[in-house]
């Protein structure tokens, strides 16, 4: 069947069909991408496909300062000295991103970003990279040159004000390019909470985005969620947890991959940075997620 929510987040386009027959625990695409995050197991595994390794990974509990800047550690690569951030997320030294309770089940504390609640009232507008973190480009976090590719996060909204959004908007939760390059991938949140997976690259010679959502799946306030993004060249995967910090078992809410499309996608490289939060530099309430955000992964396959 047609994705018929396909085209809804700004610039997104997208002709896949679309498999949800993986909601509340059922079998996902035998396509699907197999999880690299090692605080959550997967339920599902992939026929043929080939365990991937994390490139990047942030747990995002602290803002230490370093000389002048305020960053979050690297967990795979970190900075040294001012001089050496290495793979550090960076945060604008008037950050009003904080320090609050855990999403993730193995975590000690996340970070609280306060994206549209944050907005002007007198124009309406967010600041444009004080509710955000910024993480240096690196070729290895990008999809080009490997067979498989994952982005995981952990989640906690807040749904304080979504009322004042656009209907059409998307807090952008982390991304790297934008919908405007010709490479990007991203994952997004929509004002009813529904989750979307996208990717731009080429396909048959020419710049497409393919982009995956949560359907009739949505996240709820103040609940705690971990959301996988994977990719190949011809399927995308999407699946979302239920994090429970009571003891209880995780609760698997969506987990679902596309029919594999006829054209491999391929070119997903850019030189632009990783941003947590919000889409950078932009000053709209509707591209700024509001809520906690715990442990990102960025992983990748070998070949």
């Amino acid at each position: 069947m047609t994705n018929r929510r396909a085209v809804v987040a700004a610039g997104i386009t997208t002709a896949a069909a679309m498999v949800v027959a993986g909601l509340a625990g059922a079998p996902a695409s035998a396509n699907a991408v197999r999880s690299a995050d090692d605080t959550v197991a997967p339920t599902w595994q992939g026929r043929g496909q080939v365990a991937l390794q994390p490139e990047g990974r942030w747990v995002l509990d602290r803002i230490p300062i370093r000389g002048s800047t305020r960053f979050t550690p690297s967990a795979i690569r970190p900075g040294t000295s001012a001089s050496d951030p290495r793979d550090d997320g960076i945060l604008n030294i008037d950050t009003n991103v904080s320090r609050v309770a855990k999403v993730a089940r193995n975590g000690t504390n996340a970070l609280d970003f306060p994206g549209w609640n944050d907005r002007n009232p007198r124009d309406g507008e967010v600041h444009a990279d004080k509710s955000s973190v910024r993480i240096p480009h690196r070729k290895y976090f990008n999809p080009a040159g490997r067979s498989q590719f994952e982005v995981s996060i952990y989640v906690r909204p807040d749904d304080s004000k979504t009322s004042q959004l656009s209907d059409d908007a998307s807090p952008n939760i982390v991304q790297k390019g934008l919908v405007t390059d010709n490479a990007q991938w991203k994952i997004a949140m929509r004002k009813d909470m529904s989750v979307v997976c996208s990717y731009k690259g080429v396909v048959d010679g020419e710049p497409s985005q393919r982009s995956f959502d949560s359907n009739q799946t949505f996240l709820k306030p103040n609940a705690n969620y971990r959301i996988a993004c994977g990719w190949t060249p011809t399927v995308l995967s999407l699946t979302i947890m239920k994090i429970r910090h009571d003891g209880s078992q995780n609760v698997q809410i969506f987990d679902a991959a596309t029919d594999p499309y006829a054209s491999p996608m391929s070119g997903i490289a850019n030189t632009e940075n990783v941003w947590v939060g919000k889409k950078p530099n932009s000053t709209g309430a509707d591209n700024a997620f509001a809520g906690a955000i715990d442990q990102l992964t960025i992983s990748r396959s070998v070949t």
